[in-house]
């Protein structure tokens, strides 16, 4: 079967991919940019080929069935998936593998989260600092995987230069009594409250920094 680039990979298919991913990278939180540049339409089982571990031997074939499933394509940066995810995909129990589109799907049990599955992906990952931190077998290896906890995804980065500096501020000045320094701390305090919601980039950190360090009511 030939797979054309040009279907699953249209326009079309990124800007419907991006507005459900809150125009970020399915596993990282990167914020992707249009017009589209070094952006990836993520197959999450392998179309072309399939490997259960990095220094494993690819499977052949993949999943092809699925190229052009939605429920298998996902938006992704190209170092969450050129770099890293590639063809990886395993399984708990690597003898369940679909090899062709006789096979169930449903048989088989990922090892690594789904970005939009019945699964938390908060319940399995959680954040130090910049750092995701497994919390489940499934978390540590989806972290792994995707080398997650890589310095390459900038996140701190941002969490140093646009989310701490911004409590520092916050909390150095809340009480002072000028109206126009005031201004600027409730600007900074909405920052940080914005910063947590899906489509702001590396939500997920921000959420978990804010709760280890929340910020007090205002004076």
């Amino acid at each position: 079967m030939k797979i054309s680039k040009p279907i699953y990979a249209s326009r079309a298919v990124k800007d419907k991919l991006l507005a459900s991913h809150h125009g970020k990278c399915c596993y990282c939180e990167t914020k992707i940019e249009t017009p589209y540049a070094d952006v990836h339409v993520e197959h999450w089982r392998p179309k072309s080929s399939s490997r259960q571990a990095r220094k494993g031997e690819s499977i052949w074939p993949g999943y092809y069935w699925l190229a052009y499933s939605w429920e298998n394509l996902f938006l992704s940066c190209s170092f969450c998936n050129r770099d890293n995810k590639k063809d990886l995909f395993p399984l708990k129990n690597p003898a369940k593998r679909a090899r062709n589109h006789r096979m169930k799907v449903e048989h088989e049990r990922p090892a690594i989260l789904k970005p939009d599955g019945d699964l938390d992906p908060r319940d399995h990952i959680t954040f130090e600092g910049d750092m995701p931190v497994g919390r489940t077998a499934l978390g540590r290896k989806t972290i792994d995987i995707l080398r997650l906890d890589s310095p390459k995804h900038k996140r701190g980065d941002y969490l140093k230069e646009e989310i701490e500096k911004r409590r520092k501020f916050y909390m150095d000045l809340r009480e002072n009594p000028d109206p126009v320094v005031q201004c600027y701390v409730e600007e900074a305090r909405r920052f940080l409250e914005g910063a947590v919601k899906p489509k702001r980039k590396y939500s997920a950190m921000v959420a978990d920094y804010l709760k280890k360090n929340p910020l007090p009511d205002a004076a």
